[in-house]
């Protein structure tokens, strides 16, 4: 009878709520018991049986599963990479000459535009004898028809001109 009672005093500490309790499962607990005698060759065992129709009902579980968080996607650039075009070199311009005409006692055209290591050539192309002078660069001997004079511009800036015999005759020459 000791043996009975240890036995079943061990099975209702086991069932009713003296076992570990895994967090994720739900269990019902306080079901009202009864006790049987069951009748085995060897040894008598108690079982619980809950009232309720006296049949053991499967504990009711329910399994907390975490919420995921949505996967944030990244999207694939969808243009291509750009090409990666060689670097041109800077253009570089031949230096060139430009011509003024000095005729019917005027300087034609009387501006003119260039880059810097462009040149200037006047060409005399009149009846009278003319000179050119941009004071501090340089001033011409006295030209006759045919004859010619010419310039390097190698600094940028605006540079005024005249002729030393006729000062009604102006020019203006700007380099870039």
């Amino acid at each position: 009878m000791k043996k009975l009672l240890s036995i079943s005093l061990i099975a209702m500490f086991v069932f009713v709520g003296c076992a570990p309790v895994n967090p994720v499962e739900k269990k019902i607990e306080n079901v009202p018991v009864e006790t049987k005698k069951v009748d085995d060759k060897d040894a008598a065992v108690e079982k619980v049986v809950p009232e309720e129709n006296k049949k053991v009902a499967p504990a009711e579980t329910k399994k907390i599963v975490p919420e995921k968080e949505p996967e944030a996607k990244v999207e694939e650039p969808k243009t291509q990479p750009e090409e990666v075009k060689p670097q041109a070199e800077p253009v570089t311009v031949a230096p060139q000459t430009k011509v003024v005409m000095i005729s019917d006692f005027a300087f034609v055209p009387s501006s003119v535009t260039i880059n810097k290591g462009d040149t200037i050539v006047w060409k005399h192309d009149d009846v009278a004898t003319h000179t050119v002078v941009s004071p501090g660069l340089f001033e011409t001997q006295n030209l006759e028809r045919g004859g010619s004079f010419s310039f390097k511009f190698d600094t940028a800036g605006t540079y005024d001109y005249y002729c030393g015999i006729h000062s009604s005759m102006r020019g203006t020459v700007v380099v870039k």
